[in-house]
């Protein structure tokens, strides 16, 4: 059974169990959100608590205002991007507030700039 509630409403905060707790991550505190084979890696600054879901499924919790997937396998808070730098082969690379690199994919292009409401 799912451990977030599954209203339309965006939750506000992800319960990760973890040695015997569960942890709660308020979602303001989420940089980026990274799948790893049947998990995802909630990055909350230093934290890094493993949650047993798709990234599909983190998703759908989250609000998609504020949270954009950049690439199949990677979930960023909007929050958090403080550049956007050109790569190789037309490519970018979204550059998050603590310097952490993320590549965006091709296709995911126009949802980055639909959130930004920029073109680049």
């Amino acid at each position: 059974e799912p451990s977030q509630p599954s209203s339309g409403a965006p939750v506000e905060r992800i319960a990760v169990k973890t040695g015997g707790k569960v942890l709660l991550i308020p979602v303001e505190e989420l940089d980026w959100c990274e799948a790893e084979g049947n998990y995802v890696v909630l990055h909350a600054g230093t934290r890094k608590p493993m949650l047993r879901e798709t990234l599909g499924q983190v998703e759908q919790w989250l609000d998609p205002r504020r949270f954009v997937r950049v690439h199949r396998s990677l979930l960023v808070n909007v929050d958090r991007i403080r550049e956007l730098e050109p790569d190789v082969d037309k490519g970018w690379v979204v550059v998050l507030r603590d310097g952490t690199r993320l590549r965006l994919s091709p296709g995911r292009k126009a949802a980055v700039e639909a959130l930004l409401r920029q073109s680049f």
